[in-house]
């Protein structure tokens, strides 16, 4: 195709994009409600808030569903606390307080559950368990 072609395509294609997306200014004077574009503005106006509120309401029930997995597996590494706990207290020595520790982790698995079960496997993976 030569320069002169492909300009031709692209002003086609244009004048196509702007005959579509044009302003019909006659129905630009008519009132809001009378419009032929889906009736009221408060109508729609209520139904994009009700599609809205569906929307969050589903990634709300989502999200619980993800979290509730992940607290369940959290449960699954329970056991390994105190072991992960006496481990770094062995390396850390007297300065490590092991109840402040414990109560990290608790607090961890049932707040991020997520993030303990990723410690929780690199933990098991390095230690060999």
């Amino acid at each position: 195709m030569t320069d002169a072609t492909i300009k031709n395509v692209v002003r086609e294609v244009l004048k196509e994009v702007i005959a579509e997306n044009a302003l019909d200014h006659g129905s630009l004077n008519l009132p809001l409600g009378s419009r032929a574009r889906g009736g009221s503005i408060d109508s729609q106006i209520d139904k994009y808030k009700a599609d809205e509120a569906a929307a969050k309401k589903q990634k709300a029930k989502d999200d619980a569903a993800a979290t509730k997995t992940a607290k369940t597996e959290a449960r699954e590494y329970e056991r390994y606390i105190s072991i992960m706990v006496d481990k770094v207290a062995a390396k850390q020595g007297a300065n490590f307080n092991k109840r402040e520790a414990t109560a990290t982790l608790d607090s961890m698995m049932k707040w991020q559950p997520e993030k303990f079960v990723m410690l929780m496997k690199k933990f098991k993976s390095e230690n060999g368990l």
